[in-house]
């Protein structure tokens, strides 16, 4: 018993170490301009996979429905509206995912939520039918529904600016969400068939933006903060039980 206390003090002793020389780190006075231009991108990608099937319905269930199947249009929109209701369920493993980011930290997940929008935005790209469309939209939904980004932008700014950084990057994105009509008018060109394309871009823009966030983000000080508080509080228990 007193070896594994032992074992736990010395193991929190070195993470409680390190955790405080990665919160003294000092960091680049340009990090928190090259941080909010990722987080605006990031930000970009979750508002487009949130809304760009939404623009793209009528071309998604002509050819998945109509097409495919030989239903009519009314009809396959009822059923696709139907579908959609089958991935509500996963949304409960929210419970289970959303805590990690208190036990692990911020930037994992800043850095698989991305990487996973880009993956549902490809996999879009890619389908040939509902299913693999129902896989990437789910996956998509699921995690546009976290909003790490939002968590970054409100960890990493002090009290004073936080609304107002919230607010300028939360007015980027949204203008970001302009690339889906300039890109039906670009690369898909109204032709409907093409409309698979138009998810290509933001799949790409998730995938760099998720190596860029795994690079050169750095975890929030508020995590820090509340980690060594935990550290220290248990590291205090484990002496006393000695």
């Amino acid at each position: 018993m007193a070896k594994n206390v032992e074992r736990l003090q010395a193991r929190e002793a070195k993470e409680l170490i390190r955790r405080e020389k990665q919160l003294g780190a000092r960091r680049n006075k340009f990090y928190m301009i090259y941080l909010f231009m990722i987080l605006s991108l990031i930000y970009i990608t979750d508002e487009m996979a949130s809304t760009i099937s939404i623009q793209f319905q009528a071309n998604i269930v002509t050819e998945f429905f109509v097409k495919n199947m030989g239903m009519e249009y009314g009809a396959g929109l009822s059923l696709f509206s139907a579908i959609g209701f089958i991935s509500y369920p996963v949304t409960v493993l929210i419970i289970f995912y959303r805590p990690l980011a208190d036990k692990f930290g911020r930037k994992p997940f800043l850095v698989i939520n991305t990487l996973c929008m880009g993956l549902g935005l490809f996999l879009v790209y890619l389908s040939k039918d509902i299913y693999v469309y129902m896989i990437g939209g789910t996956l998509m939904s699921f995690m546009v529904s976290h909003d790490m980004q939002c968590v970054y932008i409100l960890e990493c700014s002090d009290e004073k600016s936080r609304a107002r950084n919230y607010a300028i990057v939360k007015a980027v994105a949204i203008l970001g969400t302009l690339l889906v009509p300039l890109l039906r008018a670009t690369l898909m060109q109204n032709v409907s068939e093409r409309w698979h394309v138009v998810y290509l871009v933001p799949a790409i823009i998730g995938f760099v933006m998720a190596l860029f966030a795994l690079l050169f983000a750095k975890e929030t000080n508020a995590f820090f903060n509340k980690k060594n508080r935990v550290l220290k509080n248990s590291y205090r228990r484990t002496q006393t039980t000695q």
